[in-house]
């Protein structure tokens, strides 16, 4: 069994079009999954197709990703093809769709509260903006 969240999108009311420039933004979702502990297992990260590169600290990454571009980048929590856990930060203008996939390697040690933490999540990334964001269409696990 695999567990995935999807969110598409988060809209970013208040921002610019590349608005992971501002880190105030990406750092809200990174806070998010810390205070829930599913940042805990993500070592490293990278655009979609690149090579990875390791993760200092939440902060280092938040800085790193002021020079991302409009592309996915996929934390991961080895640097190998097939991670115990994924999260692929679809960035586009104004918008962030976010993909947080848990293989059964992940599973079989965290499985009794992932999905209360996966709510809280979403709930938490709604607190974090209040009316600044908009989530949706879709929302799901």
């Amino acid at each position: 069994m695999k567990v995935l969240l999807r969110i598409q999108d988060l809209y970013f009311l208040d921002s610019k079009p590349a608005w992971w420039q501002d880190p105030r933004y990406l750092r809200s979702v990174l806070q998010a999954l810390d205070q829930t502990g599913l940042w805990r297992p993500f070592g490293y990260y990278g655009p979609e197709g690149s090579k990875r590169r390791k993760i200092d600290s939440l902060e280092g990454l938040v800085k790193a990703s002021t020079v991302f571009k409009e592309k996915t980048y996929s934390l991961v929590t080895q640097d190998v093809e097939t991670p115990a856990a994924q999260l692929d930060l679809d960035l586009k203008p104004g918008a962030l769709t976010v993909r947080l996939g848990f293989q059964p390697a992940f599973l079989k040690d965290h499985r009794e509260n992932l999905v209360s933490q996966l709510v809280d999540l979403v709930v938490r990334l709604k607190d974090a903006w209040g009316p600044r964001v908009v989530i949706g269409p879709l929302v799901n696990v």
